[in-house]
């Protein structure tokens, strides 16, 4: 079973990191993904992304706590806007499938908006 999370972190981890070079790819949610794997598989690998200097402490702050800063709150609802409008405009003729993206994206919203604030900024 542990390799199986291990495999699953460093996939995980591997997906995050094409967030570094694409645009409106999200990353943070995979290494949190990574974090919660590695902590029962390899936890020198969990530290590791814990260490990242940007985004490390509050994947660490979120995972322990499950809170986030104002400025990581604003960053996840700009990229959920952004990448609803982005994808509306592309899928636009299949209003179902638009429809169905932009409740999932409400619900992400809302819970991004309900974890309290970590720190202030």
């Amino acid at each position: 079973m542990t390799w199986i999370l291990r495999a699953a972190g460093s996939f995980c981890l591997l997906l995050g990191g094409i967030g570094l070079f694409i645009p409106l790819w999200p990353t943070t949610i995979f290494w949190i993904l990574a974090a919660i794997l590695f902590a029962r598989s390899h936890p020198p690998s969990r530290d590791w992304i814990y260490r990242q200097r940007g985004v490390g402490p509050q994947i660490k702050t979120f995972i322990e706590t499950g809170s986030l800063n104002r400025t990581g709150k604003m960053a996840a609802l700009s990229g959920v806007v952004i990448g609803g409008a982005l994808s509306s405009w592309l899928i636009w003729p299949r209003m179902m499938v638009v429809a169905a993206m932009l409740v999932i994206l409400a619900l992400v919203a809302a819970y991004i908006g309900s974890r309290p604030n970590s720190r202030p900024d």
